[in-house]
């Protein structure tokens, strides 16, 4: 039953980390798009934009929540240092990504007001 559940957790967290990868990509393109056609390669303009930030936050929760489910089925010490390792810098990353949205969000409503 363990080995079953092993393989299952094992297929899921690559399932959940795929969609993250994919995240990841089409946040990107669609910010190189917004870039090239709205903007005109005018980066000053991106500064306000924060969908690159939103995304990439999104992703990197999606990804962290594929490291917690691989921790089941893990049994080697080696395999949770490594996992922990990972789980700590997604968590540092998107803790910073969403630091810097609430930041660029600030910013926009004080330029509004």
């Amino acid at each position: 039953m363990f080995e079953f559940m092993e393989k299952l957790i094992y297929y899921v967290a690559g399932f959940i980390e795929l969609c993250g990868i994919f995240l990841i990509a089409a946040t990107v393109i669609k910010e190189m798009y917004i870039i090239i056609f709205k903007y005109k390669f005018k980066i000053k303009n991106t500064e306000r934009d924060t969908t690159l930030n939103q995304g990439l936050a999104s992703a990197l929760e999606i990804l962290l929540g594929a490291e917690i489910l691989k921790t089941i089925a893990y049994r080697d010490m080696r395999q949770l240092i490594e996992v922990g390792a990972l789980m700590l810098i997604r968590v540092f990353m998107t803790v910073l990504i969403h630091w810097e949205l609430q930041h660029k969000l600030k910013q926009d409503n004080h330029e509004n007001i």
